[in-house]
């Protein structure tokens, strides 16, 4: 791209879109827009597994106070490339929390048939350090804490499973603790909560923007994709030898990336605010067309074509909530009248700032968007014989994303119609010269052509019947305007 933006230096056009601006029409968006949703029906899944807590060095830690009651702790999973971190917080005075992958390579067996937990300790200073810190919950009636547990007499295979845990008793001379526990949802099990999903290594002590080891009380699951596809493909293709006409992508394409975020904050066991977010990196739409014409065409023609649309894999975390996204392009044509037999190309590249973001509120918070800057590099019109025809080309790209955490869902996307054509073209001769107005020239063709991008998110399935939809921009401008000499 860097050698086309260069060679068309001379003719880049530019549409301003909002700048960490509010948008107006929702900043505070109520009724809630969430749907029933327990899971992605139909959509292939990859399941993180639980795995011990990560150092900052990427190591597995082994603490000195793993069997701590605290105030909070962060849980993570892990599949390939993916990972998660939960991090919850109990602030209730007789309310606390621990997780057993910190101290299970102190377990000599564990078993959690109901209506109690029983823990083998391998050593008497293990049991007798558990003794000490988990009488807590014996002092007070009104005590209890949660302990998340990973062990497969616990739960199903590969998953953490959050009990409740009311009452603990000690068998001294076997090292065995018995846990009243009950086990939970973790819709019941979360009191604040902050989790996020990415395919990278999961960093341990950002602040701002990003998350810390202090709880930042919100939900953030992102996942990050390429969109980059080329492609050719014939619009419309009809009539005979002798009349009828196509319209051809002949060199089409997207690419960039996307990473899409789906944020809630959980506060007293309830979702107080929801958003999703996206973030695109160095995408565009590239769109060259190809009309051919043979005959006259009367009648108008129009249509619509999808040119690909798949689902990114879904990145779920069992018993908690999930993410799944995908891209998808296509383009509505209208064509006619036409006159002529004569071929015609022309396109452009709808290329978007570096970086734009954009976080679309579905629940107790503000929308907000920064970015999203278009930069036109076109190609030049070129056309054989004479033709006069009636074009128009809007072609859009939307990444369309599903969530659900708990048993509650979300539908919400983003969508580039880019570049959109609209397109006069009608022969011109002068038998004597002057044609195009140069002397020596019989036939021209005039040509007016303007390119034009919305740029919109929206809340709901469908980007065409959304149930809530706000622009970032709308606006056509004049691509060419010219004549040009055919001989």
């Amino acid at each position: 791209m860097r050698a086309i933006a260069t060679l068309f230096a001379g003719v880049v056009l530019f549409f301003s879109g909002t700048s960490a601006l509010p948008l107006a029409d929702i900043e505070d968006v109520e009724p809630d827009y969430s749907v029933q949703s327990t899971s992605f029906d139909g959509i292939p899944t990859i399941d993180l597994e639980p795995v011990v807590s990560l150092t900052d060095d990427g190591h597995l830690s082994k603490r000195r106070d793993a069997l701590d009651l605290r105030d909070a702790v962060t849980l993570y999973w892990k599949q390939n490339k993916a990972n998660a971190i939960l991090q919850v917080e109990y602030l209730g005075e007789n309310e606390l929390v621990i997780n057993m992958d910190d101290f299970g390579d102190v377990l000599e067996n564990v078993d959690c048939s109901p209506p109690e937990m029983s823990l083998d300790f391998k050593d008497r200073e293990s049991f007798e350090a558990a003794i000490t810190k988990w009488n807590w919950v014996n002092e007070n009636e009104n005590r209890h804490f949660i302990m998340f547990v990973n062990h497969p007499k616990c739960g199903p295979d590969h998953s953490r499973t959050p009990f409740n845990i009311t009452d603990v008793d000690y068998d001294e001379e076997r090292y065995i603790t018995y846990l009243t526990a009950h086990e939970l949802e973790y819709s019941r099990a979360i009191h604040d909560g902050h989790l996020r999903i990415e395919t990278t290594a999961a960093p341990t002590n950002q602040t701002n923007n990003g998350y810390s080891t202090t709880l930042s009380k919100r939900i953030d699951i992102s996942k990050s994709f390429s969109l980059k596809k080329d492609f050719t493909t014939t619009m419309i293709d009809t009539g005979d030898a002798t009349s009828g006409l196509s319209l051809a992508c002949t060199d089409c394409g997207t690419d960039g990336t996307i990473n899409v975020a789906l944020d809630v904050k959980i506060s007293w066991f309830k979702i107080k605010h929801v958003f999703i977010e996206y973030g695109a990196t160095n995408a565009l739409a590239r769109v060259n067309l190809a009309l051919n014409s043979r005959g006259d065409l009367v009648a108008r023609q129009a249509g619509t074509v999808e040119f690909y649309s798949y689902t990114i894999i879904g990145v779920n975390i069992p018993k908690i909530g999930g993410l799944s996204f995908g891209p998808s392009m296509g383009a509505g044509w209208a064509v006619g009248p036409i006159k002529g037999n004569a071929s015609m190309t022309w396109g452009a590249t709808a290329q978007l700032t570096p970086v734009s973001n954009t976080k679309i509120c579905l629940k107790g918070c503000e929308s907000s968007s920064e970015g999203w800057q278009v930069e036109w590099i076109k190609t030049p019109p070129s056309a054989t014989a004479h033709l006069s025809a009636g074009l128009e080309v809007s072609t859009y790209l939307k990444i369309a994303a599903g969530a659900y955490v708990f048993s509650t869902g979300y539908e919400a996307g983003i969508a580039l119609k880019a570049p959109q054509f609209k397109a006069t073209i009608d022969a011109t001769a002068s038998p004597e010269g002057g044609a195009c107005g140069n002397p020596d020239s019989r036939f021209g063709i005039n040509t007016d052509i303007e390119v034009g991008a919305k740029m919109f998110a929206y809340i709901g399935k469908d980007h065409e019947h959304p149930a809530k939809e706000f622009n970032f921009f709308e606006k056509m401008v004049d691509l060419y305007d010219q004549c040009f000499v055919i001989s």
